[in-house]
């Protein structure tokens, strides 16, 4: 049996955002926004990615392609977003709720201001198989500016690509 992260349909009375939080000309549903493959690949900066209410903290992140999570190991799930995010920006990429309650797990990451190349989530589920469809917005973005406690050396190697683990030796 295949789970598949369904869109959410609203929810249970009480919950949720309030209609005035909602930004002008977006629903108060958090229903995925489904960017065309177009946009994949010409545009997978930040400046397109928008927040769900006046309010917001991050801003929601599609997935890039669709995953298939066949057992409760972590997996690796292309985001439709890539690095450096720019500014001196670095991030916290985060799980949804929404999607917690679907019983798919994103691991907690920090984005680092110099990474480049694609951002990936880190899932799980309890419940394999889970069918991530391309477009499904699993995670959210929380942007800071980080201030760094020692700068390296500049024999130190930069971030680049270099991701899902230490950099260094």
């Amino acid at each position: 049996m295949s789970i598949k992260v369904p869109r959410q349909r609203g929810t249970p009375s009480g919950l949720g955002k309030r209609e005035g939080e909602c930004v002008a000309g977006q629903r108060a549903s958090t229903r995925s926004l489904r960017p065309t493959q177009s946009q994949f690949a010409n545009d997978m900066g930040l400046a397109r990615l928008r927040s769900s209410t006046l309010g917001s903290t991050g801003v929601d992140v599609p997935t890039a392609t669709e995953v298939n999570i066949t057992d409760t190991k972590v997996q690796k799930v292309p985001l439709s977003l890539k690095g450096p995010l720019g500014n001196g920006f670095s991030a916290l990429l985060l799980g949804r709720t929404s999607v917690t309650l679907q019983g798919l797990f994103v691991l907690p990451a920090v984005i680092d201001a110099d990474f480049e190349g694609q951002i990936q989530a880190m899932a799980w589920t309890l419940s394999p198989p889970v069918t991530v469809p391309a477009g499904e917005r699993i995670c959210q973005l929380v942007l800071f500016h980080a201030h760094t406690v020692n700068a390296p050396s500049e024999e130190n190697r930069r971030r680049g690509t270099g991701g899902f683990g230490p950099t260094g030796k």
